[in-house]
């Protein structure tokens, strides 16, 4: 504790040394933070594209839904990988359904 009050009345200032790891370290800080926020946007950029994809899918579900009788129809949702076509079957009025991949 005597070292960091001496420290502390010293009239020295900080060597330069000191001063570049100080600005080293600020900067390094500085680069995780920034990686990190790329990395984030870049997932909510995906999970956006994702969120669309299954409601488009589920709104073209819901129309297939409103003939109001019962059999099979399919829907297809499409991404930037590829498509993928899920067979729907409705059931009595058309208010139940069932999805099979």
């Amino acid at each position: 504790m005597s070292k960091f009050l001496k420290k502390l009345r010293s009239k020295r200032g900080e060597t330069f040394a000191e001063i570049l790891i100080a600005i080293l370290i600020v900067a390094f800080g500085c680069m995780i933070i920034a990686v990190l926020y790329d990395s984030s946007l870049d997932l909510n950029i995906k999970a956006s594209e994702q969120d669309d994809a299954f409601y488009s899918a589920l709104s073209e579900t819901e129309q297939l839904l409103d003939g109001g009788s019962s059999g099979t129809g399919h829907v297809i949702i499409e991404d930037e990988e590829g498509s993928l076509s899920v067979e729907v079957g409705t059931y009595g009025d058309g208010s139940a359904a069932a999805y099979k991949r």
